[in-house]
């Protein structure tokens, strides 16, 4: 298995781990179970470190060119935003509507933005 092909593997499987454990913690709430909520806020953060990890990786290999680094830019700030409203989320006893949509707004733009950087960076490498 190629390098490029082991990325995408494990952003596919960190993304859908991800995915599951927040629909995990909307089913049984926040409170009730402290484990899925370390388990998501750890799998975020190792996606965040996949994408630092393979940038540094693509940009010591070649010149990345500008839309690689505007996809890696807006995807982590995406991740950012996420995280941010995820934490007020959780750190709220009950979240509001707006909260909790801005929350899987900016879950879904970020896999999406994500993927594009990852498509991004592994057509250089």
């Amino acid at each position: 298995m190629t390098s490029g092909y082991f990325y995408v593997l494990v952003a596919i499987l960190a993304f859908l781990a991800i995915f599951v454990t927040g629909r995990r913690l909307r089913n049984v709430g926040r409170s009730r179970n402290v484990t899925i909520l370390t388990a998501h806020k750890t799998l975020s953060l190792s996606a965040v470190a996949l994408l630092v990890i393979t940038t540094v990786r693509v940009a010591e290999a070649s010149a990345m060119r500008l839309s690689d680094w505007a996809a890696v830019i807006a995807a982590a700030a995406l991740f950012i935003a996420t995280m941010a409203i995820g934490g007020v989320q959780s750190a709220r006893e009950t979240p509001s509507a707006r909260l909790r949509l801005a929350h899987r707004v900016t879950a879904v733009l970020t896999v999406v933005v994500a993927a594009a950087a990852l498509y991004f960076l592994l057509v250089d490498m």
